[in-house]
């Protein structure tokens, strides 16, 4: 059954990962007051897209074949992952873009693409589909746990573990550590979907006081570009929030959203390169960021060239579009 409160919020996360990129387009001599609002809203929301995959993997768990489903995976995620990884490698590799975390500068040329592809340092925002595919590797392993079910019982031990054991966009094991809770609760709320979504509907309120308390924890004590466990437990915590939200209340822009969910992929693959583009063109100074409203106008204009990309990707791959980019 397709669940259009899940499919929304992953448009939404997509926003959101927008946001925080978008912020590396501007001029950061000046500390701009919107910097670290941007980057609290955009920051770790690849947490809502790992809870999304949780979800939908148990929410489509009666039809797992685990065969068909790495082959799926391998087709219409890891193959667009691979085809946009080359230019950012072959760039890596001649020296024209940004070093990566990892030096793999002693090995050779074929060796050094290998680690960049199975690290995902060519390019910043696809560190996340190497540790994604782990999760995919392990989709056995969550069928058993989910069937047994007593696993669910240590989710707040998990959620410790992953404050604990930060991500590591250099190294997909610990990044998978890291998320694991996320991915898990993803699967909670979509086992306990009826139970989960009664008691937000109850007790949302406390909810989103706890959000907003983390959120204004963050801003008074931490620094504008720190990843750090108060934002990852607010995203965490807006998870449920939103899902009942989207169930529940009419969304101006659904539309948009639906829309926005369904090349969800496609944009992850194809925005970074616009960034990095107009980072060459405007060079060390960067946009000036004086107020909210061209901020917005900012990443708008990322959303619509990254949308015009992917559509013209569609239409000249037919219907191989999803093996090129992602949908």
């Amino acid at each position: 059954m397709f669940r259009r409160d899940i499919h929304r919020l992953r448009g939404l996360a997509l926003v959101l990962i927008l946001v925080i990129h978008a912020v590396r387009l501007f001029d950061h001599s000046v500390r701009y007051p919107i910097f670290l609002p941007m980057s609290m809203l955009g920051g770790n929301a690849t947490v809502l897209f790992l809870f999304i995959s949780g979800y939908l993997f148990r929410h489509l768990s009666d039809r797992f074949r685990p065969r068909a489903y790495l082959v799926r995976k391998l087709r219409y995620v890891m193959a667009p992952y691979l085809l946009w990884s080359l230019p950012a490698v072959a760039l890596a590799l001649a020296g024209l873009a940004e070093a990566p975390r990892m030096v793999f500068a002693d090995y050779p040329a074929p060796v050094q693409a290998l680690l960049l592809l199975v690290t995902g340092q060519h390019l910043l925002p696809f560190w996340f589909l190497p540790t994604l595919f782990l999760f995919y590797l392990c989709g056995p392993l969550f069928i058993r746990l989910d069937r047994d079910g007593r696993v669910y019982w240590l989710l707040p031990l998990l959620v410790v573990l992953s404050v604990v054991v930060p991500r590591d966009m250099a190294f997909p094991p610990q990044s998978f550590v890291h998320l694991f809770s996320v991915y898990l609760a993803g699967m909670y709320c979509s086992r306990y979907r009826v139970r989960v979504l009664d008691f937000v509907g109850r007790y949302g309120w406390l909810i989103a006081s706890l959000v907003l308390g983390l959120v204004a924890w963050e801003y008074a004590i931490l620094d504008v570009w720190r990843h750090n466990p108060l934002n990852f437990l607010h995203k965490l915590l807006l998870c449920p929030l939103l899902l009942w939200v989207l169930d529940r209340v009419p969304v101006w822009g659904g539309r948009l959203l639906d829309y926005l969910a369904g090349i969800s992929f496609g944009l992850f693959f194809v925005h970074y390169y616009w960034i990095r583009g107009f980072q060459l063109v405007l060079g060390r100074d960067g946009l000036p960021l004086p107020d909210v409203p061209l901020a917005a106008l900012y990443v708008t204009a990322l959303l619509l060239v990254s949308v015009a990309t992917v559509e013209a990707v569609r239409r000249l791959s037919g219907r191989y579009s999803r093996m090129v980019v992602g949908c």
